[in-house]
């Protein structure tokens, strides 16, 4: 992905591609290019050393495989790029083994979430997007960069980043708990009185824990915009905040339309413009979107937040089809789990993206202002003691 790429998704499919032997040097090199600029954009200098690694790694391999499908100026390309690294950094580092360091876990509940939520790359840590899946990695620690504010500024940026984390980190850990089936029903749910019908839908507080994931996940976007509206002082009203909306120049029709101060550059920011087409993808008329099957995704969430919805094993498709229920949605439990871990993986992209389009703007206005002298003032750790 080059610094003016779509997505930071593009690793994923990059990933999915190795499995295809017919182009796995060109899947390989791409990976490594790949790694090369998200290395360049991630700007804590520890991470960056871990996907220069991989990069350099996936791109010499690429430059000498043997796939007859991947074109000798493929190769060419690859063999360069691994060449621009400085050969004080290739033999110091580069191509010496990597050392990872192991974490265990006593809590053997803890670990078994953790290595679930780390192969399926979904923690906010920028190298749970290398292949690798290593427990050191299973952690949460993306922040927002080095901020220059006025010092008598507020911290509510950082306090608003602490919200979208938690309650990311909150729908995954609801979503993961929907996938352990119970042998008994949970205590919670047990002399609550429902009828049964003919579509014999699913009812239970794991199922609960699903559309709860659901629904926090695609919440998150307009707390997105909520943060950006703030951040890059659009001037939006507030009720007026949403992430379809901060794209725009002005909002309402008539005498209740009105300009906002600011418009965002998205072209200017490589971040900025990442979120940018994640929005289309979802608010876009669906049959120009790049990803018209996100239809569903929007129509069960209003479904879930302002109608109603029947969640169903799947078994009897044809009583979904109205004749038991013409008013609800049905969604089958697979359906739903299935856009649920795609729309965590947009909303993680997403947050890593608001992180690094932080870091741009930061250093675009410390250049613009001539900011010379800063005084450093860090901020306490809120200690994983007082999150009882």
């Amino acid at each position: 992905m080059s610094c003016c790429g779509r997505r930071i998704g593009a690793i994923f499919q990059y990933n999915k591609a190795l499995s295809i032997n017919r182009y796995f040097g060109m899947a390989l090199g791409n990976l490594g290019r790949t790694y090369r600029d998200y290395g360049m954009m991630d700007y804590d200098e520890g991470h960056q050393h871990y996907f220069h690694y991989f990069a350099y790694s996936l791109l010499k391999t690429a430059a000498n495989c043997k796939d007859p499908n991947t074109h000798s100026d493929a190769r060419k390309c690859f063999r360069k790029a691994a060449a621009a690294y400085s050969k004080e950094y290739i033999d110091n580092f580069l191509s010496k083994d990597l050392e990872i360091p192991q974490f265990s876990y006593e809590n053997v509940e803890e670990e078994q979430y953790r290595k679930w939520a780390v192969e399926n790359n979904l923690f906010l840590n920028t190298l749970n997007d290398l292949p690798a899946s290593e427990m050191c990695f299973s952690t949460d620690v993306l922040q927002l960069p080095n901020m220059v504010v006025p010092i008598d500024a507020k911290p509510i940026f950082h306090g608003m980043f602490n919200q979208i984390k938690q309650e990311y980190i909150y729908a995954r850990y609801q979503y993961y708990c929907s996938l352990n089936i119970r042998e008994e029903p949970h205590f919670a749910d047990k002399d609550a009185h429902l009828i049964n019908f003919a579509d014999y839908p699913q009812y239970g507080l794991r199922i609960e824990q699903l559309k709860s994931s659901f629904k926090t996940l695609y919440g998150l976007f307009d707390k997105l915009a909520y943060f950006i509206n703030s951040y890059f002082d659009l001037e939006i009203r507030e009720r007026d905040v949403s992430f379809s909306h901060i794209w725009l120049s002005e909002y309402g029709k008539g005498k209740n339309q009105y300009s906002y101060k600011n418009v965002l550059d998205y072209k200017g920011n490589f971040a900025l413009a990442s979120l940018y087409w994640i929005s289309r993808d979802f608010y876009d008329k669906f049959e120009d979107s790049p990803n018209p099957h996100l239809k569903r995704v929007s129509e069960i969430r209003n479904a879930l937040e302002h109608k109603y919805v029947k969640i169903t094993n799947g078994w009897f498709p044809e009583r979904a089809n109205g004749e038991i229920d013409d008013l609800a949605l049905y969604v089958t439990e697979n359906e739903l789990s299935t856009l649920t871990i795609d729309l965590m993986h947009i909303v993680r992209e997403a947050i890593i993206c608001l992180s690094l389009c932080v870091h741009v703007e930061e250093k675009k206005r410390t250049s613009r202002n001539g900011v010379k002298n800063i005084m450093h003032s860090p901020l306490i750790e809120y200690d994983d003691n007082w999150k009882i």
